[in-house]
């Protein structure tokens, strides 16, 4: 199953309930889900779900995650249990430079593999992240 980030709250996209997920999880094949992520902002931290999204992506096997804001400023530094791909055009000269000694309008595009047993990030990574929060509220 594939799941997408990056609905965004209010969207005219279905909600997908709990109830509805188990009907879902009976249809063979791969599957792709779009959800509400019930943030009130394009940033979308991954880090903290809701129930209806943490328990609709039980079993993912690829999370995208597309936008700046959404794949650097909030998820960059993250680190998923399945694979993850993050895709960006970077719209901050400042943030290009700190990040890829890159150029405005650069595009990024990051494959991980999942982890297995996922452990919490270090300090160092916690603190990285912590930043770019930062320089996104600063704008």
């Amino acid at each position: 199953a594939a799941a997408a980030a990056g609905a965004a709250a209010g969207s005219s996209r279905p909600h997908v309930e709990p109830s509805s997920q188990t009907q879902l999880g009976s249809v063979p094949g791969p599957r792709l889900f779009v959800l509400p992520n019930g943030h009130g902002s394009p940033c979308i931290d991954l880090r903290r779900v809701t129930d209806v999204v943490a328990e609709a992506c039980a079993g993912t096997d690829l999370i995208v995650i597309e936008g700046m804001g959404r794949a650097i400023h909030t998820n960059f530094r993250t680190r998923f249990k399945c694979d993850s791909l993050k895709l960006a055009m970077i719209k901050t000269e400042w943030l290009a430079r700190k990040l890829f000694n890159g150029k405005l309008y650069d595009c990024v595009c990051v494959y991980e593999q999942g982890l297995t047993g996922a452990a919490p990030a270090p300090a160092a990574e916690q603190q990285q992240q912590q930043q770019l929060d930062l320089a996104h509220q600063g704008q």
